[in-house]
């Protein structure tokens, strides 16, 4: 059983999205899959048209418990949809958040719980969007952690504390987690979602995946009917991205899944993704043979617009695109990563850094 955590300090970067339809793009694909929802918002909960009453039991129910042999997660989970189930969220009280901050085992009691369940392949758990004691949790009891980040303005702010969040908790409890980003809400018409995709790459370098999620209508229609897209529109241009996504999450942590690898240069990956259908056009580019910026560079508009299936003013628009990056990569090949946030990290109730964080655990 593998266990990822989805995180991002930053509201609004497809966090929830990204877990829902991860989570259900991985039960396509014939695994069973336990997504939990760790968020007091219930946004997960929420998108698949479940709304608990108050006296049913929800993830912060079972994390109240006293430590037992009952595989508490297994009870209150629900199937929502074929090889996906749901542990659903509530608003969580004030006394109960106290209680589970004053537990000795505050840092991980959901990594007990997920330990007595055994049925599953993978659990997705949606972090709430705070680096408090429920993230903290996540981090402890997963293998990896996934940050959904925007293409946008503020794209960066929260993911430095997010990462220093993990280097603590394995500095201090010696618990190893795997860091990959995704970058969400790509919109590829614009100039600034593409520079700013060149620096997540130039910040996360081998950490970044390659795949893209766009802006879609789909994914947000999907969550108003109660659905993952997968079930809601499973042709769309958001059910791709998330079963690319979850196809090369499984590459990633070295599950075989039978797909080739690209075969083009990292710049190349980035402006298919940019100006095509990211991995249809990554295929195309790589069977025509335009596999490195300076293939793409001294590439006639006219072939590569029949080679990747572009119009010919995109394909334009990539060639110009690939001289500027050949250009660029040539004059700051030794460029520094971008710079990372201060150390201090955000806990919610207490503000940790590597000397205070032991007074949270």
């Amino acid at each position: 059983m593998y266990t990822v955590a989805i995180a991002n300090h930053k509201g609004g970067s497809g966090k929830t999205t990204t877990a829902v339809n991860l989570a259900a793009s991985l039960a396509e694909m014939q695994y069973q899959v336990l997504l939990i929802d760790l968020d007091p918002q219930s946004h997960a909960t929420l998108s698949f048209g479940v709304e608990l009453e108050t006296d049913e039991p929800s993830i912060f129910w079972a994390m109240g418990q006293e430590n037992n042999d009952r595989a508490l997660l297994a009870e209150i989970a629900m199937p929502v949809e074929r090889g996906l189930s749901l542990v659903p969220s509530a608003p969580l009280p004030i006394h109960e958040e106290e209680s589970l901050m004053g537990r000795r085992d505050r840092l991980l009691r959901l990594r007990e719980l997920v330990a007595q369940i055994q049925k599953y392949d993978f659990v997705v758990i949606d972090c709430p969007p705070a680096l408090g004691i429920l993230t903290c949790n996540a981090f402890m009891a997963s293998q990896a952690v996934l940050l959904p980040v925007e293409t946008s303005f503020y794209a960066m702010h929260g993911v430095g504390r997010a990462l220093e969040a993990i280097a603590d908790l394995e500095k201090r409890y010696g618990h190893a987690v795997r860091h990959m980003a995704v970058a969400t809400l790509f919109d590829r018409r614009t100039a600034l979602a593409r520079d700013i995709l060149e620096e997540l790459r130039r910040y996360f370098r081998g950490a970044m995946l390659d795949t893209v999620i766009h802006q879609s209508i789909h994914l947000r229609e999907a969550s108003s009917h109660g659905k993952p897209v997968t079930a809601y529109a499973p042709s769309s241009r958001g059910c791709r991205d998330y079963c690319d996504l979850a196809e090369e999450f499984l590459q990633r942590i070295g599950v075989t899944t039978g797909e080739v690898a690209s075969g083009c240069s990292e710049e190349v990956v980035l402006l298919a993704q940019m100006y095509g259908n990211s991995r249809e056009t990554i295929e195309r580019l790589r069977d025509a043979g335009y596999t490195t910026l300076e293939g793409l560079r001294r590439a006639q508009a006219k072939k590569l617009a029949h080679h990747a299936g572009l119009s010919q003013h995109v394909a334009r628009q990539m060639i110009r695109h690939a001289t500027r990056m050949q250009g660029f990569t040539t004059s700051t090949r030794h460029r520094a990563p971008l710079p990372a946030e201060p150390r201090a990290v955000d806990l919610g109730e207490a503000s940790v850094s590597p000397d205070n964080l032991q007074a949270v655990g």
